[in-house]
């Protein structure tokens, strides 16, 4: 097939780009762990260090959080990161993006530095988004032209230009926002019927996801150079809508997949007549990029800002001797300046601790006609939001429910939309809560909350998988892993493993789930929360009654100690999950007794449901001639809810026990759901399985 001509490319580049030889500029970790460095904070076996404050983790860590934390409390530091990433000697991809546009090609980027613009021989036209400046030198002007004037022959840099700091956009509420519709609706324009090719980029950028959706939906091909199979499948999650070609077509074959892949680039680009300088070309392949030192000055912030480090990215309640310190510290220096991040922090613990902030909002929570009342408007909307989450945290799902839904009435924030996706699932009520997720995402993405912006994405994981779409799921697991959801603490990217993993068993793949699981539950183990370790030991249960249904033999642990400690949930899930195994093994006594035990006390309808499902099972297996009524009263309930896999469960229950009406509630689930087949088949095509799990 004959490659397009430059001129019909899109070349999207990435950090990766930049970071070949002779540039050598240094990615993300590197500026992260560079910008740590100049505040006083040093690496030591991995972890990050400062004396008189507990340590932390820190290659999980992304640098927008970092960034955007000391943007928030004050702390001069873009222009020192600009200054590192200026002046680059261009190398052989800035080359060969140089040549496109020359060729009247589209060049866009993430990438702050002037790597192309060194390697072209006349400026080149760039936009980028727009500069926020009322005053002062500059004011109004920006070298970058607006996204609405790009085009052919432009370079696209979305993220702003290093020798121009106010165009940067690098923390983390900068980059949640996504470009706005007039900017997306002018960029597809340049994408359609284009060649994409994208080198050194992981499409993590949230920002950008939905431009890039619906670009790689527009264009001709998208061609994606990527060395490591790992992150081509993460890459895949990513937009699972999109048709991706991925080259070189077989990179863990070759000993240096980096060479492999920057080879098969350049072949691509001499076939389209942009071939970079063979000098260039020969330095990027034949020398290696070592590890960068990145050192910077930046002014000392407050000690407040390093007890804010901890209570981010530390273990669980660290930051009760980080915030000592920092008072101590602050206090004895006078910094006056740092006393509002005090007080908003001893309001917030107060808040989350049951101090006496939570006593007057839980008595405004309770007198509603005041709290409606409540003046300023700030104070109003800071006792709605800190009453739904006193809900939450003390999981009573009925309240967080219930009060959300007031909220919504009078208030119907994106934030009460997110508490009230809680409340929806756990009362079963899978697509309402769906829907109220997706509000909630929708309006946080813009408002820049990335802490419920990675609830809400993980609510809409969870309806999925409720609703058996799982591939949906899996994209839901990549947001929360790699995107969005890096901009939240850390745990947020350990739920998205978790959520990642109970895709992958009922996709069939209890290995690739369990090592999901073990991730996570480091993260968990950390911070030292028994729930979430609960739930990543119910998940490797889940994974082993998959290995049995797939005819393999396994020991699953049958110990609920834990989760009796635990109750609610916790227990609900390991012992529905506990059921089903014993069913695997057809010991039918020790399954009942567990369903019953739930079925008698359930922590919230869901739990309910399942174990209603599992002793219709028992019913079915025992040759109860009444059981088909109990599969459609399931069937009737999970309609009314959304919860289509209980319905395929359901439909799959009376096709087994030979009832008519297995049919017609087969063909009533989606079609995704459904498989193509006109008729439940037994156990999808495998040994009858439950999986049941409150999630």
């Amino acid at each position: 097939m004959k490659p397009a001509p430059a001129s019909r490319w899109l070349l999207f580049l990435g950090a990766g780009a930049s970071m070949a030889p002779p540039s050598r500029l240094p990615n993300f970790t590197e500026l992260f762990a560079g910008v740590l460095r100049s505040i006083g904070w040093r690496s030591v076996e991995g972890r990050w260090c400062r004396p008189g404050y507990p340590s932390f983790v820190g290659p999980d860590i992304p640098a927008e959080v970092l960034f955007g934390t000391l943007r928030r409390f004050g702390v001069v530091f873009a222009d020192a990161v600009a200054a590192s990433l200026s002046g680059p000697e261009a190398n052989a991809v800035h080359d060969v993006a140089a040549r496109v546009l020359a060729h009247g090609g589209a060049v866009w980027t993430t990438n702050i530095d002037l790597g192309v613009e060194a390697a072209c021989r006349e400026p080149p036209r760039r936009a980028g988004r727009g500069v926020p400046c009322a005053s002062g030198k500059g004011a109004g002007t920006s070298v970058l032209a607006p996204l609405s004037c790009a085009g052919p022959g432009t370079l696209v840099k979305f993220h702003g230009t290093a020798e121009d700091p106010r165009t940067l956009a690098f923390t983390d509420a900068e980059l949640l926002a996504p470009l706005v519709d007039d900017a997306v609706s002018h960029l597809l324009g340049i994408a359609a019927g284009a060649t994409v090719v994208v080198f050194g980029y992981r499409g993590a950028d949230a920002d950008l996801y939905r431009l890039l959706e619906e670009a790689f939906a527009a264009a001709k091909d998208v061609l994606w150079f990527e060395p490591y199979c790992d992150v081509r499948r993460e890459i895949q999650s990513a937009f699972p809508r999109s048709t991706i070609a991925f080259l070189p077509p077989r990179p863990d074959e070759d000993e240096q997949p980096r060479r492999a892949t920057a080879k098969a680039f350049f072949t691509l680009a001499a076939e389209a007549e942009v071939a970079p300088d063979p000098v260039l070309a020969e330095e990027m392949l034949e020398r290696d990029r070592p590890p960068l030192d990145v050192r910077l000055s930046i002014p000392a912030p407050p000690a407040i800002v390093h007890a804010r480090l901890v209570e981010r990215f530390g273990e669980w309640r660290a930051d009760e001797q980080a915030l000592r310190t920092a008072r101590r510290s602050d206090a004895a220096h006078l910094r006056v300046r740092s006393l509002p991040a005090h007080i908003r922090w001893t309001r917030s613990r107060s808040l989350y601790g049951d101090g006496r902030v939570a006593d007057v909002v839980e008595w405004l929570a309770q007198h509603r006609g005041i709290l409606d009342g409540l003046r300023p408007q700030a104070a109003r909307d800071y006792a709605i939001t800190g009453a739904s989450a006193l809900r939450l945290q003390q999981r009573s799902w009925d309240r967080v429910e219930e009060f959300a839904r007031w909220a919504v009435e009078h208030r119907g924030a994106p934030t009460d939309y997110y508490y009230l996706a809680y409340g929806f699932r756990y009362a079963m009520r899978v697509e309402d809560a769906r829907r109220a997720a997706e509000t909630a995402e929708a309006g946080l993405s813009a408002s820049g909350d990335p802490e419920r912006h990675a609830g809400a994405v993980l609510e809409q994981g969870c309806a999925s998988i409720y609703q058996g779409r799982f591939a949906d799921a899996r994209r839901y697991a990549f947001e929360l892993r790699q995107r969005t959801g890096r901009y939240a603490i850390p745990r947020w990217r350990a739920w998205g493993l978790w959520l990642d993993g109970i895709a992958l068993c009922y996709e069939h793949d209890p290995d690739a789930a369990c090592d999901a699981f073990d991730r996570a539950m480091r993260r968990f183990e950390q911070e030292g929360r028994p729930g979430p370790i609960a739930d990543a030991l119910t998940g490797r249960l889940l994974a082993d009654r998959v290995r049995l249904a797939l005819g393999r033999e396994v020991s699953p642990s049958t110990d609920l100690s834990d989760a009796e400690r635990l109750g609610g949930r916790y227990f609900d899930d390991r012992a529905l999950v506990l059921a089903d195994v014993h069913l695997a093994r057809d010991e039918a006594d020790e399954a009942e007794r567990l369903l019953r035990r739930v079925a008698g006390n359930p922590s919230c309808p869901v739990a309910s449901a399942w174990a209603d499902l599992g002793l219709a099972e028992l019913d079915r297996l025992r040759g109860d001639a009444r059981v088909g009524d109990r599969y459609a009263e399931l069937a009737r309930f999970a309609a009314e809810r959304g919860a289509h896999w209980l319905g395929a469960q359901a439909a799959i229950g009376l096709g087994l026990s030979g009832d008519a009406r297995a049919s017609s509630v087969w063909a009533a689930l989606p079609a995704e759901l459904r498989c193509d087949s006109q008729d439940p088949p037994a156990g999808l095509g495998r040994p009858r399985v439950l999986w049941m799990m409150t999630t």
